[in-house]
């Protein structure tokens, strides 16, 4: 479920959450410092930051979509210290996956730079005193292999069907077809579509 707090964030529950407290039981056995955050704080951070924060008021009692996409976690758990705190975390498969969700769900994403983890143990228990930024995502890589997945072929071949349908295939009109949950709604201008969609990669592709 997706829950608007300080954050946004997707809470953990089911066959997921018993594998988590599998990976918590293991930090904790291995790390005598470490100190297990409750089941009921462990989530996903989909956005947060000043961007989220402009967008929060927003979407306060919307009615998020739940992801489609597989939901998994890498394994082995890693540990990070900075600025004095400590987590231990998890990983989740399927990066590229996490951003496209958010994306479709705020139409646009706030938190571009964001890795998509979940904290499982820290210093005090507390998830506030968590690290919050796990590690920088290699977007040139992810994009490569993204752009030549399955997913992505099927959904150009798409667009290129909608166009096709409509007329609009290469009449360099400028407007792109778009999506919104998953669904062709219309067109809009292509700076503002692929900009949308593009905004992480090529943050840091000027870098």
């Amino acid at each position: 479920m997706v829950k608007v707090e300080s954050i946004l964030k997707w809470t953990i529950e089911g066959s997921l959450l018993k594998k988590l407290k599998m990976v918590r039981a293991q930090i904790l056995s291995k790390n005598s410092d470490a100190v297990a955050i409750p089941d009921n704080d462990l989530h996903v951070t989909l956005a947060a930051g000043s961007g989220w924060t402009k967008l929060r008021s927003q979407f306060k009692n919307f009615d998020f979509s739940e992801p489609d996409h597989q939901i998994d976690i890498e394994v082995p758990f890693k540990v990070i210290e900075r600025g004095g705190k400590k987590s231990w975390y998890v990983k989740m498969k399927h990066q590229q996956d996490w951003s496209d969700y958010t994306m479709d769900l705020l139409q646009g994403n706030p938190d571009p730079r964001r890795i998509f983890h979940v904290s499982l143990a820290n210093l005090t228990g507390d998830k506030m005193d968590s690290v919050a930024l796990v590690e920088d995502r290699d977007y040139k890589n992810e994009y490569k292999k993204f752009q030549s997945s399955k997913k992505m072929k099927k959904y150009r071949a798409e667009l290129n069907r909608y166009n096709r349908k409509k007329g609009t295939y290469g009449n360099k009109d400028r407007k792109d077809a778009s999506h919104k949950d998953g669904t062709i709604v219309g067109f809009e201008d292509e700076s503002i579509n692929r900009g949308r969609r593009e905004k992480s990669r090529l943050k840091e592709k000027k870098k």
